[in-house]
């Protein structure tokens, strides 16, 4: 998938103290460039590429929103929410010599995932509890639950307030601790007319803090409208390799493979 992405750092309360070791704020910590326009990050084929190198691997499941952007002298000045689905933002949690996060998150091609289905969208705001993100990693031919069931209200920002504070964010953060400026990156990408925003993943369970990501793993994601739908009946469709895709759940799988393409 060839598209202008951004992810965001510690938007679920817990996540980044847990996987990352950082202090947390009531704001998540900042933003990162996922996928620039000349590159293949993101893929939302059958396989994700294992990293070549670091360790520690985890997925890291997630609300993904596409927004339309506008610019004004120069700045961003509104993110407008068209779509919204799921991916996987896989992270290094180890890697030597890395002072900044996008170097752990966008290290290769089709490294990080999505699903293919999306849902159209005027207003976040109808995205409330009803809407569940699942996940479960297949290993060995056993499904295990990978990251607790979560919806947008959980995250630290979303709705109307994720808008406003992509626009303050890419316009002024800058190159400090684990982040770097985003406004010139989005500069010599042509002031792209459209972003992809991976919104922060939640915190894991008790296995999936304590068991990393190895080639072979097959990651599922699945957002389901827990109001007209029941969620264990599609973990049951999932878990027998039925993917569901409708008004009412979205869901794809990826294998864990280690033949790597790394981006030039």
């Amino acid at each position: 998938m060839k598209c202008f992405s951004l992810g965001i750092i510690g938007n679920f309360a817990g996540h980044l103290s847990a996987a990352e070791k950082i202090t947390e704020s009531l704001l998540p910590s900042g933003i990162f460039i996922v996928n620039g326009l000349n590159n293949h990050a993101i893929s939302s084929g059958i396989e994700l590429q294992y990293p070549p190198f670091g360790a520690n691997i985890q997925a890291e499941p997630e609300f993904v929103v596409k927004f339309n952007v506008r610019y004004q002298q120069g700045k961003v000045c509104q993110f407008i929410p068209t779509a919204i689905t799921v991916g996987n933002d896989m992270t290094i949690r180890k890697l030597d010599g890395a002072n900044k996060i996008d170097q752990r998150k966008a290290w290769g091609n089709e490294s990080k995932g999505i699903a293919s289905h999306w849902w159209p969208v005027d207003n976040l705001a109808q995205f409330d509890q009803r809407y569940k993100l699942v996940s479960i990693l297949k290993r060995n031919n056993a499904y295990i639950d990978y990251t607790p069931i979560a919806d947008p209200s959980e995250l630290k920002v979303f709705y109307q307030w994720l808008c406003e504070w992509l626009v303050d964010t890419v316009n002024n953060q800058q190159s400090e601790g684990i982040c770097q400026q985003i406004l010139p990156q989005i500069a010599a990408a042509g002031y792209p007319d459209e972003i992809v925003v991976f919104c922060g993943a939640p915190n894991y369970t008790a296995w999936g803090q304590t068991h990393f990501i190895e080639p072979a793993d097959e990651v599922i994601i699945a957002l389901i409208n827990s109001d007209n739908v029941l969620i264990d009946n599609v973990l049951e469709k999932l878990k027998v390799g039925d993917l569901v895709n409708d008004n009412n759940v979205i869901s794809y799988s990826q294998v864990i493979n280690y033949k790597i393409q790394a981006i030039a």
